[in-house]
């Protein structure tokens, strides 16, 4: 989870005043030149390469470095002995700017610095009603879809449960395959019986509905409206006993509301950005909310997963929200702590799409190799919330070059109890991801699931609220990086921001880890870890699945 208080505070703003007659001053660094000076210098200088450019600032020959534009010259590197040079970039701007950062060279951009915060919010001029409107819509089809195909997962019987428990009773898979056949074929003798008895049934009652209704849009309504009736009374008669309910319908009703706020502060939030990227995040910002309420309906009122159809819908909406979002940050203008911490909300929000993936792997194993590529935002999450511990730590109790390394990183950061506090759980909880990663890679997909597939009897709340617990992890993180938006805009006050930033950074993540025991006090803690564990790795022993996957 990430705190939200470091994204509240702006930074000092230059008074209003012709551009010409007060040149842009960053703190440690020269006088920069005013802006017409600027673009006809950019427009004559020397142009060098990238790797003409590194070399450079390893050589410690540039004094600081001004983002002119953020298209065509985009970087003017301003040499040591005054002259300036135009860069000509392959990499994103923003990850140039970050390794200039950590190299200690000065970064500006004049275009947006110069600007009092009341003349950059007056830039936010496009709309928000359209892609808002656009992404509700497509996430009500995602819904609809998906109940219509009904491939929910909580009523899926995946090959890999044959596969676990094989592993954990010590028998063969066709042994196992055999059993299970045999108790299925009992079973289904039972429901041919009481199916022919429903067939008849449904097809009296879909005829009255034909006639009552008179198109197929009378019969899906009378389809919606069932499901509507089952969700009422859902709201009550599944409600979970003791505390544990309490607390499942406190935190989300409490996540649901702030997303519904959010939703609506989006449609009518004015944005600077036109391009295609500020469009899909905005539209793909409004999806998100939409495809996990139902997720919420649907464990909440109805203790059912969604779909295969909207898993794929989640992971590709969370992806593409998270990869536009990177473009954007050109018009984020607070302090550079500020910057991590939006950019580590979004390394914890991609990372949770490959334990999205770890859950729905239960039911398709070849997803292992589809979560391995997200170590690399597991670590990079592990190392971007390391950096506000090194840099709140005194001096001297680590080396120092890691120290000034991540105080330049986390520029402007407070010393203070609550970033303290922030600092620590959003450390401890890229701890525990990894530690997570770690379990799944080296147990794979039957010993991670198997012992919870075998061994917890009637309803498996563990294996069902699995499939949905990392797109709840991911709206909440989403949500409150908007609020601090919101706070910026000044659309809602400071102090309640810091205290919904509480109860759903702080708290909230670990009720999500936990969601099964909300539902059933009964169920183990952490049954991931259950049972014997492979002596080698899984994927040492699966690397012949890769070619058959490709």
């Amino acid at each position: 989870a990430c705190g939200l208080r470091a994204f509240v505070c702006a930074p000092g703003r230059l008074k209003r005043g012709n551009l010409k007659e007060r040149p842009f001053v960053s703190a440690g660094a020269t006088l920069a030149p005013d802006m017409e000076r600027l673009q006809e210098e950019a427009a004559t200088a020397r142009n060098i390469s990238e790797l003409e450019f590194w070399s450079l600032v390893n050589e410690q020959q540039v004094e600081e470095v001004i983002i002119a534009s953020w298209s065509g010259k985009q970087l003017l590197a301003k040499k040591v002995e005054g002259e300036l040079v135009a860069v000509q970039e392959e990499s994103e701007v923003e990850d140039l700017r970050e390794q200039l950062l950590l190299k200690g060279v000065p970064v500006h951009y004049p275009a947006g610095e110069a600007l009092s915060e009341e003349e950059a919010l007056a830039k936010a001029e496009i709309s928000s009603e359209g892609a808002v409107a656009g992404g509700l819509l497509s996430a009500l089809v995602v819904g609809i879809a998906d109940s219509l195909v009904e491939l929910g997962g909580a009523v899926a019987v995946p090959a890999l449960e044959v596969e676990g428990q094989s592993f954990f009773e010590k028998k063969p898979v066709g042994a196992v395959a055999e059993e299970d056949w045999q108790l299925l074929e009992k079973a289904v003798q039972g429901v041919e019986r009481t199916v022919e008895a429903d067939f008849q049934a449904a097809e009296k009652l879909a005829s009255q509905e034909a006639t009552e209704a008179g198109s197929f849009l009378g019969a899906w309504s009378a389809s919606v409206g069932k499901w509507g009736q089952d969700v009422w009374s859902g709201l009550f008669t599944n409600h979970s006993p003791g505390t544990g309910g309490i607390i499942e319908d406190s935190f989300m009703g409490l996540l649901s509301a702030v997303s519904l706020f959010s939703l609506f502060q989006m449609a009518f939030l004015k944005r600077k950005s036109n391009s295609f990227s500020g469009t899909m995040h905005t539209a793909t910002g409004a999806m998100q909310i939409g495809i996990v309420l139902y997720a919420i309906i649907e464990e909440r009122c109805l203790r059912e997963s969604p779909g295969v159809l909207w898993a794929v819908s989640t992971w590709i909406i969370f992806m593409v929200n998270n990869i536009t979002m990177w473009p954007l940050l050109k018009y984020f203008r607070g302090p550079e702590v500020q910057r991590v911490l939006f950019k580590l909300a979004y390394s914890f929000i991609i990372s949770f799409q490959g334990i999205h993936a770890i859950a729905w792997s239960y039911q398709y194993p070849w997803l292992f190799w589809v979560v391995m590529p997200y170590w690399f935002w597991s670590v990079k999450k592990l190392f971007e919330s390391a950096d506000n511990i090194l840099a709140l730590l005194p001096e001297g109790s680590v080396p120092s070059s890691l120290q000034e390394s991540a105080k330049r990183r986390v520029k402007g950061i407070q010393n203070d109890t609550p970033t303290w506090v922030y600092s620590i759980l959003n450390f401890g909880g890229a701890v525990f991801d990894n530690l997570y990663m770690a379990v799944y890679t080296w147990r794979g997909p039957a010993g991670f699931w198997g012992w919870s597939a075998a061994n917890i009897p009637a309803v498996n709340d563990h294996l069902r609220t699995g499939l949905v617990k990392p797109c709840f992890g991911s709206l909440t993180i989403s949500v409150l990086v908007f609020l601090a938006t919101l706070v910026y805009r000044k659309k809602i006050d400071q102090k309640l921001a810091l205290a919904l930033n509480v109860v759903l950074a702080s708290v909230g993540p670990w009720l999500i880890l936990y969601y099964h025991k909300l539902v059933d006090w009964d169920e183990p803690w952490q049954p991931e870890l259950n049972g014997d564990w492979p002596a080698a790795p899984y994927f040492t022993n699966h690397l012949a699945d890769i070619p058959a996957l490709l």
